[in-house]
């Protein structure tokens, strides 16, 4: 079968951009999850807006206006035995921005479950996991060179005792002297996969 000169240019030109496409991480049978909850805190006032659409984080350099995400993520008997793992994408076909800007990952001690905090002094803060830097058109990667995608592993938490549905969730604050990151909640940002 032969072909036109054109017609050879359009299949290379369609092979190379297909190419491109950023592949989507990981690349395996993952399952993943969405947030149950996204909530951002305010740090200044301890305001929390509790379950909305749209995360942020922000920061902008004199300004006292920093805004962390806190999401919460529900498991159940399908998760019991597996691995759990925290990524964030940005590929989505709704409006985000914040392509290469760096942020902090900490797991929270307790889920935000409405508007106020029991103790304005406390967001629930627990663990450093490791810091990412935010992929346009695919997932963060983890920043330092110690830090490995290992580190945002965790197994999956077990049933509740008093048949609660366990979960865990996860506090991503803003690093340096300024950060602006959105998305929209059911199309990007924080996903726990598991397998």
């Amino acid at each position: 079968m032969l072909f036109t000169a054109s017609t050879v240019a359009a299949i290379f030109t369609f092979l190379s951009v297909s190419s491109a496409i950023p592949t989507p991480w990981p690349q395996d049978s993952n399952t993943y999850e969405y947030p149950a909850t996204t909530s951002t805190y305010t740090v200044s006032t301890g305001h929390i807006e509790y379950d909305i659409v749209d995360g942020s984080i922000y920061r902008e350099l004199g300004s006292n206006k920093d805004n962390t995400t806190l999401v919460n993520f529900y498991t159940s008997s399908k998760h019991i035995g597996k691995t759990c793992e925290f990524v964030f994408e940005m590929d989505g076909p709704n409006p985000y921005h914040g392509d290469g800007v760096l942020f902090d990952v900490f797991r929270s001690t307790k889920p935000i479950v409405g508007y106020g905090l029991p103790d304005p002094q406390s967001n629930y803060r627990g663990d450093f996991i490791g810091r990412m830097k935010a992929v346009g058109g695919g997932w963060a990667v983890p920043h330092d060179p110690s830090t490995k995608k290992e580190d945002f592993q965790f197994p999956c938490p077990p049933a509740d005792p008093k048949g609660e549905s366990p979960s865990v969730s996860f506090e991503l604050a803003p690093v340096g002297d300024s950060a602006d990151i959105k998305w929209h909640k059911t199309q990007d940002g924080p996903i726990m996969t598991y397998w």
